[in-house]
């Protein structure tokens, strides 16, 4: 069971302007062999006006090529849920009713456009505790393995997910001065686990 939710801090919290929260979904398609990453993050207090939210698709293909882009849009330019961030271009929200999680992105510059459901086919790991990483910390929710339906169309072509095979990170930090290194080592390590998983 998918049970989950954004992890605001509360005003008074003194760490309030290192709020980070991120839902990120990374998918591998057995048929195309495409990996695709589609993350929806939070960056600051969420009452500041210099507060960011940040919305990532991408698609690796085989070949070597990368299609997709980053959005950086304000707060009040983006609907935030207990369970869901929506930018213009990319929403990402977790549905505990259903064990789902949903996802719609479109980027007509680089031509993609994508509509997912992904189902928990595993335990979710739930780490509350905020672990120690350098000066700030980090806790996370993790559900290791989805199964997944929906379309990815790139120019195109299309892409249909019946043989696709996913995980979804939720973490929440106080960012340090290697949050970025993270972001990409959360990224890239969930990447490979999923790799692994289709090679078994």
């Amino acid at each position: 069971m998918i049970d989950d939710a954004l992890r605001p801090p509360p005003l008074t919290d003194p760490d309030v302007q290192a709020y980070k929260d991120w839902l990120l979904l990374n998918l591998f398609d057995y048929a195309s062999w495409a990996v695709m990453l589609f993350n929806a993050s939070l960056h600051g207090a969420p009452a500041d006006p210099r507060a960011r939210t940040i919305g990532t698709a991408l698609v690796h293909l085989p070949d070597g090529s990368w299609i997709g882009n980053v959005a950086v849009r304000g707060f009040q330019e983006t609907v935030v849920g207990m369970n869901s961030i929506a930018l213009d271009s990319l929403a990402v929200a977790v549905d505990p009713a259903t064990d789902r999680v949903l996802v719609s992105a479109v980027d007509p510059d680089a031509g993609l456009e994508a509509s997912i459901a992904a189902r928990a086919a595993a335990h979710p790991l739930d780490v509350e505790e905020r672990l120690p990483f350098g000066p700030g910390w980090i806790s996370w929710y993790v559900v290791p393995r989805l199964s997944v339906s929906g379309r990815v169309t790139l120019g195109s072509r299309t892409i249909e997910l019946a043989l696709g095979l996913g995980c979804i990170a939720h973490s929440s930090a106080k960012p340090c001065n290697l949050i970025s290194v993270l972001e990409g080592y959360v990224a890239g390590s969930l990447r490979f686990r999923i790799l692994g998983y289709a090679s078994q």
